[in-house]
């Protein structure tokens, strides 16, 4: 039973194409080693979180977002795609996730 109330109070989430063109001005702003506006789509909020291809990369928040600039700054130029981008909201909640293709100038 309360498991069945519960799935109906959560079931408000649904796909959105704003926060996938977020995600898209995200990559491409990487690609185009514009720091700024790539650091503008990492949020510093503590519940948000990012994952790196390592398992022991899960970096929360304030301490993601200087991670990913310092990254951004020592990294050679290369380009960013999403292979597979997946976006929603519900209410005034948004997240998102991408499966990326990183390749670096000279490969």
């Amino acid at each position: 039973m309360r498991g069945g109330m519960l799935r109906r109070r959560l079931g408000g989430e649904k796909p959105s194409e704003e926060i996938r063109r977020i995600v898209e001005r995200w990559m491409q702003a990487i690609s185009e080693r514009d720091l700024e506006s790539s650091l503008e789509r990492v949020s510093d909020l503590p519940g948000a979180v990012m994952i790196g291809t390592d398992p022991e990369e899960w970096f929360h928040g304030a301490e993601a977002r200087a991670i990913w600039a310092r990254q951004l700054e020592e990294l050679d130029s290369f380009s960013v795609a999403g292979t597979e981008i997946e976006a929603w909201e519900e209410g005034t909640v948004g997240w998102a996730s991408v499966k990326e293709k990183i390749s670096w100038d000279d490969q």
